[in-house]
């Protein structure tokens, strides 16, 4: 017997939103599939309750969430599961006269709602989930350069290559938390763009302009752009940012491989190595991608470890404590502040770089599973990287539950208790134990903090440092 099940809508942050919405859609939901279990109904409750942007989409597309609700929404999406996925709906829309700007807009908050949902109302794994987000934001963006660059050749013709008479290729390399498969609710999606080679011309007839590869492959760049940061009134693809670029804002926007390898072995700083760490596959060619990776390998993984890199990091971790203390923002920034998500990335990618060199199974792009690799290497103890691993997994669904509210780059916690109170239901601590439940929220925050910050601090203590020997 299927009910609405008060008792879950009191586990929300707005339990009369969950209630309202569930009332409105039950009839439908229950006609539609009839066999639907009260375990998705809860999940499905958790959902409404504790996300008020998917709250309001659902009043808007309730439609969307009854089809939804008819799949098998345990199971996990592959990359090729979210490129059928994309394609159909495309397909079915362009039928409604729906274009492919509208049409991403509602692939993205369609499958946004999947994703929350076995994230809240399934308990999902962290890193299933943060894998997910991110397969989702590479089917887009590959979705999205096929059909610019179709647009472009249309418009200025073909790029071709001079020296193998074939389409040149052209690469979108994902950094940062997309690049580890590590993306979270609202993040940027971090790009350096590249292409094979400046040997090569457009043109669409023997009439029409010509175009050189940096003016086409830019051209292409600033089209992407473009169409995945547009905000429309359905919201928005993803914030793009292409400031990890040679040079960053004041360099090209897109490059040559000779170009890009010339920079990393000439100029290239210590955190430029560290980002490309995490530099993966994301769209274009990937037998490219994989040139480039394999060229600037001793850039990134040199056989002589560097000890000089954790001065600079510490005067990198400095200036950004010193600049969170001087803003006027309060509340805890739980990806920058003292203890927080950058404290433990940092940690870990300190030994990747130090001795990636030298032990290859340190080079991967994603944090837990380096942090294996450590305890392989007796860097540190397997109840280290137990801790570490759970205080990752905590503040990464801290900062998701953060930006579940409204699809917004928020990092602080709030100061009003209301609000603190609700963060801490959404993230699954019991309102009915205690009714000041952000005090245990943030008890748990603070013991992951001493621990984080006492791990990161050791890297520039004696101990550390005695590894150089």
């Amino acid at each position: 017997m299927i009910n609405l099940n008060d008792h879950m809508a009191n586990k929300t942050a707005s339990p009369a939103q969950a209630i309202e919405l569930i009332q409105s859609l039950l009839p439908e939901i229950i006609n539609s599939n009839p066999n639907i279990s009260q375990v998705s109904l809860d999940a499905l409750i958790l959902v409404l309750g504790n996300c008020p942007f998917l709250a309001r989409w659902t009043r808007r597309f309730p439609e969307k969430v009854i089809d939804l609700l008819k799949e098998d929404l345990w199971q996990t999406s592959s990359l090729e599961d979210y490129q059928k996925r994309l394609q159909l709906e495309v397909s079915n829309l362009k039928q409604k006269k729906i274009g492919i700007e509208e049409s991403l807009i509602h692939f993205k908050y369609k499958e946004i709602f999947r994703i929350c949902y076995r994230d809240i109302g399934l308990k999902t794994p962290f890193e299933i989930i943060a894998k997910e987000i991110s397969l989702l934001a590479q089917s887009i963006v590959q979705f999205s350069l096929k059909e610019i660059r179709k647009q472009l050749n249309e418009e200025w013709g073909k790029l071709i290559e001079i020296k193998t008479g074939k389409e040149m290729p052209y690469t979108i390399m994902a950094m940062g938390k997309l690049g580890g498969y590590e993306l979270n609710f609202s993040s940027d999606i971090d790009l350096i763009c590249f292409y094979a080679s400046d040997q090569g011309i457009a043109q669409k007839d023997i009439h029409a302009p010509s175009y050189t590869a940096h003016q086409y492959f830019t051209k292409l760049t600033q089209e992407l752009n473009q169409l995945l940061s547009k905000k429309q009134e359905g919201g928005f693809l993803y914030r793009v940012d292409l400031e990890l670029r040679p040079e960053g804002k004041s360099g090209p926007l897109v490059n040559s491989i000779d170009a890009m390898e010339t920079y990393y072995e000439s100029f290239g700083a210590p955190w430029e190595k560290q980002a490309m760490i995490r530099a993966n596959y994301l769209a274009g060619s990937e037998s490219l991608f994989k040139k480039f990776i394999k060229r600037i390998h001793p850039f990134v993984y040199p056989k002589m470890a560097d000890f000089s890199f954790l001065k600079q990091l510490k005067e990198m971790k400095e200036k950004i404590h010193q600049s969170l203390s001087q803003s006027n923002a309060q509340g805890f920034h739980v990806k920058l502040g003292q203890g927080g998500i950058r404290e433990i990335e940092f940690f870990v990618q300190s030994f990747q770089l130090l001795f990636g060199g030298r032990l290859p199974d340190l080079q991967g792009t994603q944090t837990l599973s380096a942090l294996s690799s450590m305890v392989k290497h007796q860097f540190i103890s397997s109840e280290e990287a137990k801790k570490l691993k759970q205080a990752y997994i905590f503040l990464r669904t801290l900062e998701n539950r953060l930006q579940q509210v409204e699809e917004q780059q928020v990092h602080r916690l709030p100061e009003d208790l209301e609000e603190l109170n609700k963060l801490a239901i959404r993230m699954g601590y019991d309102f009915h134990k205690n009714e000041i439940i952000s005090k245990e929220l943030l008890n748990d925050l603070e013991k992951h903090r001493q621990f984080v910050g006492q791990r990161f601090a050791s890297l520039f203590d004696t101990t550390f440092g005695g590894l150089a020997s």
